[in-house]
């Protein structure tokens, strides 16, 4: 709809090219008349088109997850409804946790492609002293920053990034590391799990979910990287991978 107003402004412009520069008061009353015609037509495009931008945020449907565990025990997180966004489930968050609760009291960790922070969130609420959230797609990012705010928790921050950039530009390990990838992107997996690897940045345990088993024990074992416990549900593998 734009683009068409642009060039029935451009084509316009060129009938009223004599009358442009003319001395005549009908010859600029013209001119005035069309600029004034123009320009309200031009904000009625405008108007029509934030209308719709409007619209389409409202009609974005959303979901929730809750918080299995911890101070925030019970808490709904809410968000947006898009195919590749699948929160881990409820039954492989508490079995994780179950295998973490030992060992994560006062870690710094990393949930890389974020999504809706269940699982970074789920960490901080059971004991994680740093929670970092990593998602780089705009309208999840949105829900996610909304509720690390509303968390009003000072040791989980969201990040805007780039999971793999992110990564790769690391300056120093994280204890614990989430790493849950698109399920249509595998490659992913391999490429940050050789990341890790190479640059040691995991010190205690990598969480690896994907919806291949086969993939997962491939490629930690390309890696150098020991499964210590491994679960599924469905069609969703998860392993506990031992850092080094």
């Amino acid at each position: 709809m734009a683009q068409q107003h642009c060039v029935t402004i451009t084509q316009n412009t060129y009938a009223l090219a004599p009358f442009q520069h003319s001395t005549s008061d009908s010859d600029r009353a013209k001119v005035k008349a069309y600029r004034s015609r123009t320009s309200y037509n031009i904000w009625l495009q405008i108007h029509a088109l934030r209308v719709v931008f409007h619209m389409k945020k409202q009609n974005t449907k959303t979901q929730t997850v809750r918080i299995i565990g911890g101070r925030w025990r019970g808490r709904k997180i809410s968000f947006p409804e898009i195919n590749d966004l699948r929160p881990t489930l409820g039954r492989t968050r508490e079995t994780l946790f179950n295998w973490l609760r030992p060992e994560i009291d006062g870690t710094r960790c990393l949930d890389l492609f974020a999504g809706s922070g269940a699982l970074g969130i789920e960490a901080l609420s059971q004991g994680a002293g740093e929670v970092l959230l990593v998602e780089n797609e705009p309208t999840i990012f949105r829900a996610l920053e909304k509720s690390v705010t509303d968390l009003g928790e000072p040791t989980c921050r969201a990040i805007k990034a780039n999971g793999l950039a992110y990564l790769t530009a690391l300056h120093g390990p994280f204890d614990i590391i989430f790493l849950d990838p698109p399920y249509t992107q595998p490659e992913l997996l391999g490429t940050c799990l050789e990341l890790i690897a190479q640059r040691k940045l995991a010190k205690n345990y990598i969480y690896v979910e994907s919806n291949q088993g086969e993939l997962i024990e491939e490629l930690c074992s390309i890696n150098g990287f020991e499964i210590d416990r491994r679960t599924s549900s469905g069609s969703t593998f998860s392993a506990l991978v031992a850092g080094k």
